[in-house]
């Protein structure tokens, strides 16, 4: 604080009342954006729940809960992106169910086609797959 502030009371009471002023603003801004973040919340725990709906019971044993869905991927840009796309989305889920069966060494019922990897061998996959593999869904589980 200037020596000129201190000296004259008028103006240090004038910076306080800005100071709360402020304060208040600040507070009602993060007051906002709380209710913007709770509502988003609901709005993404909304749309996962429809999506859970349109895929396979195999798949929803091994999804992990709705909030851990939500707090695992909410930031993730391309989950994000998912959330607007039903179909997208239920795609997503079955992926995520589909790496953690995966990596409790369970063979998803949709992996029918076979393909080769270097580090694994013959392994069973989603789509058929030409050629040698550098990497398949399987190489960390091994």
């Amino acid at each position: 604080m200037s020596l000129h502030k201190f000296l004259n009371p008028d103006l240090r009471q004038r910076d306080i009342a800005t100071e709360l002023e402020m304060r208040d603003q600040a507070v009602a801004t993060v007051a906002a954006s709380q209710q913007t973040t709770d509502c988003n919340f609901t709005s993404i725990e909304r749309a996962i729940q429809a999506a859970i709906q349109e895929i396979s019971t195999e798949h929803t044993q091994h999804l992990p809960s709705l909030e851990e869905i939500v707090i695992t991927y909410s930031e993730d840009p391309l989950f994000i992106s998912a959330i607007n796309e039903p179909e997208m989305l239920s795609r997503t889920l079955e992926m995520i169910a589909s790496n953690r069966m995966i990596a409790a060494g369970i063979v998803p019922s949709s992996f029918t086609e076979t393909g080769a990897c270097v580090k694994c061998g013959v392994v069973l996959l989603e789509t058929k797959a030409e050629g040698l593999l550098y990497g398949c869904p399987w190489c960390h589980t091994s």
